[in-house]
């Protein structure tokens, strides 16, 4: 084991890309792009507030009191101007920063309205910067108000109370403690892949880990001399990238942390970095073991650094506690909890339960690796990259799936932005569209093979229905038992499709937008093309499973993506067990109509929203009941993960 350790480490000293990761990324390239990053945004910002912004204003009594005191304040930044009537408020964003009227209800109350286009980004931050500054306003003519009539004390009632018990420096403390565990993850899994890539894939490709299996030496030995060198490279990175991101905030003034430096906080903030440095490492040497060249693993690195950088932001958002579940899943504990110890919370039993989680499923990496190559598969010379069906292999197939969830999310992202309707429509018919088409003529151009466009057992049309009415609810019970255990803020529950631009939409082409697009792009990308390239490669399970997690990331939204994974799971199946894709077509726009018809009713006053309950609703309750014993008895003879 020595002899490999000190073999590797001068051929890795020897090899300039180690030296650019090892040092200089660590060191001076990740900490610098983030201040750059940082600065460029603060800067832009400043900018934006310190831009002149006119603003319309409906004549009213209250709102002249209010904005007159602008002038008084000498806010040069803001220029009002009043009209008797506010007119087509799409026209006149396109010229103003902002247009403000008041209402009142039948009580006389008064409340602000202001209407900002949010195609504009500039216009929208200003546009908030000067809600804040009118709220401030009011709440100063409120006070002079009753301290005029001798009132020092009062209590105002408002919809909605925000309380915030954090300082300024605290709040920037637990942002700054975000980016450093970021960072230090993603060059743990940078560094550490690509130098695995060097110690392992290198000597596959070049023919000479053959040899050194052969020559009789331990191969126990052989992978912890390899995981050696990689974990102490991985160990030297971790400690470079914490102390360039010290200095380099103590002399900027970029990044700051809250974490006091006395003995316990270092000697924790030191374990946790080694114990996730242990696990990252010995998941590379794993996989670069598993696969079978330098190419696989090149294929493979950008679905695993989104896989990373996804659980590393889950668990450093603010809101996440690591607790109950989240404490053993990789990744997300490790962040979390060094984000914890970096704004100075005391954690110490947690800390403690993550680091000894970390070396558990160390040890378990590293098994499988020796076991591997224990094996004579190790030995095996054929390519993962084909196969004698199709020429995708897994690391191909899940490439692509990450090269279209990061386009998706760039360019989708970017059109809905500038207009959520003409966005949605684009980023199906458009980004899942060209890609569809793309990969089936790819595959031989036979549309119909390829996105499983067949007949099929009428069955499966009354399975469709009756569970795209239903599936929702065994899903919502199953959620509830993970958040349960695996405590991530809901807060998505908290939005209403309604409140965005979809709200201007009649019923018909809401369901258009919402349930018919979705149905058709996302099935035949999902149910078609990705089950066409994996289903031979996996068993049923393992493809349903696979095929609903890679449908529930591509929705981007980590607090719902157990939800849509096990929707994306039935709508495997049910394409598996009929052959066809279209149940699944159908199952899909049943799922996203029924959410839509009944979000319209309740936005429409036609039904309340508590009876839409299945908890208060007998006959969804018994609908659920159905599809879980259906599930059940399915599952138990083993017939849902048969062929039709």
């Amino acid at each position: 084991m020595k002899k490999i350790f000190k073999f590797e480490a001068k051929q890795l000293l020897r090899d300039k890309k180690t030296i650019f990761f090892v040092f200089i990324l660590p060191l001076i390239a990740f900490p610098l792009l983030n201040g750059v990053l940082s600065k460029v945004v603060s800067s832009q910002l400043e900018k934006i507030y310190e831009r002149k912004a006119t603003v319309l204003v409906e004549r009213d009594s209250l709102a002249e009191e209010v904005l007159s005191q602008f002038n008084d304040a000498q806010d040069t930044t803001l220029v009002v101007e009043y009209v008797e009537k506010l007119g087509d408020l799409d026209s006149l964003l396109k010229e103003y920063t902002a247009a403000i009227n008041i209402e009142r209800d039948s009580t006389g109350f008064a409340t602000f309205k202001i209407h900002y286009s949010a195609k504009n980004d500039k216009n929208s931050i200003k546009a908030k910067q000067i809600s804040g500054k009118i709220y401030a306003l009011r709440d100063s003519i409120r006070s002079e108000r009753y301290q005029s009539i001798g009132v020092s004390e009062y209590e105002v009632s408002k919809k909605f109370d925000e309380f915030n018990t954090s300082t300024i420096e605290e709040m920037q403390n637990s942002k700054h403690s975000v980016m450093l565990p970021v960072s230090l993850i993603l060059i743990l899994m940078v560094g550490t892949f690509m130098i695995s890539n060097y110690v392992i894939l290198g000597e596959k490709d070049n023919n000479t880990l053959e040899s050194l299996l052969a020559s009789g030496v331990d191969r126990r030995d052989i992978i912890y001399g390899k995981l050696g060198i990689i974990f102490l490279a991985g160990i030297l990175m971790s400690f470079l990238e914490m102390i360039s991101f010290m200095v380099y905030g103590h002399f900027t003034g970029v990044f700051n942390f809250g974490i006091s430096f006395n003995s316990g906080n270092i000697v924790l903030l030191l374990l946790l970095v080694i114990s996730v440095t242990t696990l990252i490492a010995s998941i590379s040497v794993f996989i670069s073991c598993k696969i079978k060249s330098s190419t696989a693993g090149q294929l493979l690195f950008m679905p695993i650094m989104i896989v990373y950088l996804l659980l590393t932001l889950l668990g450093t958002f603010e809101g996440v506690e690591i607790k109950r579940g989240l404490l053993f899943i990789p990744i997300i504990n490790s962040a979390g909890i060094i984000k914890s110890v970096l704004v100075d919370k005391f954690v110490m039993l947690d800390s403690m339960i993550v680091i000894a989680a970390n070396l558990a499923y160390s040890v378990f990496f590293i098994n499988l690796s020796s076991s591997y190559l224990n094996s004579e598969a190790i030995l095996k010379t054929d390519s993962n990259l084909k196969d004698s069906e199709n020429t995708y292999s897994p690391a191909m197939v899940f490439t692509l799936f990450a090269i279209l969830v990061v386009g998706y999310m760039l360019l989708g992202g970017y059109l809905q932005g500038k207009d959520i309707v003409s966005g949605l429509i684009y980023s199906q018919a458009g980004i899942l569209g060209v890609f569809i088409v793309l990969m089936v003529r790819k595959n031989g151009g036979d549309y119909f093979k390829i996105l499983k466009i067949r007949k099929f057992n009428p069955v499966y049309l009354l399975i469709a229905l009756f569970f795209g009415l239903f599936a929702r609810y065994p899903i919502s019970i199953v959620k509830d038992g993970f958040f349960y255990f695996f405590p991530i803020p809901r807060i998505i529950e908290s939005s209403d499709l309604l409140q965005t631009g979809l709200g201007d939409l009649n019923y018909w082409q809401l369901l258009a937008v919402i349930s018919v697009l979705p149905a058709l792009f996302e099935e035949f990308t999902f149910r078609g093309i990705f089950l066409y390239m994996l289903e031979k490669k996996y068993s049923l399970l393992k493809v349903s499973v696979i095929v609903g997690l890679m449908f529930g990331i591509m929705h981007l939204n980590v607090f719902t993506l157990l939800e849509t994974a096990l929707l994306g799971v039935l709508l495997t199946m049910i394409t598996l067990r009929s052959g066809s894709i279209i149940p699944a077509i159908v199952f899909h726009f049943v799922n996203n109509a029924y959410s839509i018809s009944v979000m319209k009713m309740i936005d429409d006053k036609t039904i309340d929203e508590s009876t839409v309950s299945f908890l208060e609703t007998d006959w969804m309750m018994y609908g659920s009941s159905v599809v879980i014993l259906v599930l059940t008895v399915l599952i138990i003879n083993g017939n849902i993960f048969k062929k039709e």
